[in-house]
């Protein structure tokens, strides 16, 4: 199962964002959000999870709530952590 992810900015500025969420979906669309957060320190930490990995492929989206105070041209980027 996955219990932990963490998601580590390279945003411009992690001010630019409101609520982040991590959904669990297909190859082609997320379909429901299992944990949300906000940029702490430069990274959102999604624990206690628990959530059951199948066999083969496993799909997760991570989206960003961009806020309306947002400065245009800022980059919004991270990497994923994984843990089991």
């Amino acid at each position: 199962s996955l219990n932990t992810l963490k998601f580590t900015s390279a945003n411009t500025n992690d001010n630019d964002f409101g609520s982040i969420k991590l959904w669990s979906g297909t190859s082609s669309a997320p379909t429901a959000v299992i944990s949300s957060g906000v940029f702490s320190s430069g990274a959102v930490n999604f624990n206690s999870l628990a959530t059951a990995l199948s066999t083969g492929d496993n799909y997760f989206w991570i989206t960003y709530d961009v806020n309306t105070s947002a400065t245009t041209g800022d980059i919004g980027a991270g990497k994923i952590k994984l843990e089991r």
